[in-house]
């Protein structure tokens, strides 16, 4: 249930402030965003330009997409943007061709005067079922290895004031993150400062912030991209440059909570800039958290999809909303094939504008408690997207309920998450080595744990090359220390017969071997 502190306001903000996460479709009426594959000469570019009578305004890298301002007086031989897309796109070198569709940042429930400053997003909630945070992270990873986390917010802005250099708001709570020096910058004025004048951004980014000041103590860094203005309005355009920014900027994860319908007519199978731009940021090692939108919708329908979440894209993840009992929220999109999870989105509280705090509902509250936990998955090794999306989609807490709405039927789940990074999908590539180093010797000493699923008994089988003390550990999936014995063994093969504690619950455990021969880390698993 609701905090009694908001429930009576929660229908009426509700019913004021129905409003969907996307633009209508609109367009601006001369703008045509463009990019050509590798073997269009700079003759031929100029020749298409010249044709479409069209001035260069920008062109972004790394996607390489351009912004092209077509000027339709009498000789023009096209009378709209659309004559123009559709002839581009019968071009043979063109990549990638669209409009530059106009977005929306808009709330589903919006209070952005709540006087209560406790800096838990989900404080709202008397007994909330999430498990975002872990209490700690694996021993097995060193959180001195130096591996930052670096997650951009594109949207309204961050933090900030100033002119000529960034003043910081809500001090005590982004300090830490943001590096005053390099806050990313401001797309839709042309300088870097991002300030947030409609407090969207601020809400984005506060959630991310928060979660690590209440999580495990771990080396993230924050990066704001305006690319929207006070009333929440931009396009598609400064989206493109804003996410090519973060991913020159060296950015693991960006946090990307809005999204549009395509435009009547529009095919996604046919590559529309913003596919592009991501699939580029792909080939950088970027992931995208992407917001599923918050009109009810259905996402497997394409037509009427939110995107960039439906995008066929493997470097995103789409993020439905649930409330404060984990019922799947009533505004959320929702896709059995391009949903990806759910995560907490009904009355989220967060950082606002002037340093104040808001209450704010959608799947843009949603989408920043994934970029979250994949952050924390970013301190742990070399960064990876394939493998940070195996572990928050493998970790989830699954729910029957969702089996028709998302494709992993599940919660997110932060614990979960990690001990799936560190079981399932840590390795592969030039990963592989590191792996190895944090989970197993290349000659393994350890044979066998059997039974396993246990009821609380089992053995260990090993090998040992010369004698030596044999450390054993049983850790719970958030890092925590729950039981551990140590003893010397002589040289050979032995059997260890071990119990856990009665009072553990049933769940998924990870045990820990440390001997002179390396280390071992398997699953073990309590029924």
């Amino acid at each position: 249930m609701f905090k009694t502190t908001v429930t009576t306001l929660f229908g009426l903000f509700f019913l004021l402030n129905f409003v969907g996460i996307h633009a209508q479709n609109d367009h601006h009426s001369n703008h045509l965003l463009i990019k050509f594959d590798a073997t269009a000469s700079n003759q031929y570019i100029d020749h298409l330009r010249t044709q479409y009578q069209a001035d260069e305004i920008w062109i972004s890298n790394p996607s390489e997409m351009r912004l092209w301002l077509v000027d339709f007086n009498t000789s023009n031989p096209f009378s709209n943007i659309h004559e123009v897309v559709q002839n581009a796109k019968g071009k043979p070198k063109v990549k990638s061709v669209g409009l530059d569709i106009i977005l929306d940042l808009d709330y589903i429930m919006n209070n952005p005067d709540f006087q209560m400053q406790a800096p838990d997003p989900t404080y709202l909630c008397d007994q909330p079922p999430f498990n975002i945070r872990p209490k700690s992270l694996p021993n097995a990873v060193s959180q001195d290895a130096g591996y930052q986390a670096k997650i951009a917010i594109v949207d309204a802005g961050g933090p900030f004031s100033g002119i000529e250099y960034p003043i910081l708001h809500h001090t005590t709570y982004f300090d830490q993150f943001v590096n005053l020096n390099d806050v990313g910058g401001d797309i839709y004025e042309w300088d870097d400062i991002p300030n947030d004048q409609n407090g969207h951004g601020i809400h984005a980014g506060g959630i991310i912030a928060l979660e690590n000041l209440l999580g495990p103590e771990v080396n993230t860094n924050l990066k704001f991209y305006r690319a929207f203005d006070h009333e929440g309005t931009g396009s598609l355009g400064d989206v493109i440059r804003s996410i090519d920014h973060a991913v020159e900027a060296g950015v693991h994860i960006i946090n990307c909570s809005f999204g549009y319908v395509i435009p009547d007519g529009a095919n996604p199978a046919d590559n529309p800039p913003l596919r592009e731009t991501i699939e580029v940021a792909r080939q950088h090692n970027v992931l995208i958290v992407a917001a599923a939108g918050n009109d009810r919708e259905d996402n497997d329908v394409l037509a009427r999809a939110t995107y960039p979440a439906s995008f066929d894209l493997d470097n995103i993840i789409s993020v439905a909303a649930v409330d404060c009992e984990g019922q799947f929220a009533d505004f959320s999109n929702f896709g059995q094939s391009t949903v990806d999870l759910a995560a907490p989105g009904v009355q989220i509280l967060s950082t606002y504008m002037g340093s104040t705090w808001a209450i704010k509902s959608g799947t843009s509250q949603a989408a920043p408690f994934v970029s979250y936990v994949a952050g924390l998955l970013a301190t742990l090794a070399p960064f990876d997207y394939e493998e940070v999306k195996c572990a928050i989609l493998s970790g989830v807490k699954v729910n029957p309920d969702f089996a028709q709405h998302l494709m992993t039927s599940g919660l997110l789940d932060g614990p979960g998450a990690v001990t799936a990074f560190m079981e399932d999908c840590l390795g592969g590539g030039y990963l592989e080595d590191r792996r190895k180093s944090l989970a197993s010797p290349e000659e393994p000493f350890v044979q066998g744990v059997f039974p396993n699923p246990t009821n609380g008994q089992f053995r260990i089988a090993l090998e040992l090359q010369e004698s030596a003390p044999v450390n054993l550990q049983i850790v719970s999936s958030t890092g925590q220390l729950v039981q551990e014995s140590e003893q010397r063994l002589d040289a050979g093969e032995h059997l260890i017969d071990l119990e856990l504690a009665a009072s553990l619950p049933q769940g998924v455990y990870l045990l820990k071997i440390h001997g002179a021969n390396g280390s071992v880390i398997k699953k073990l698993i309590k029924q």
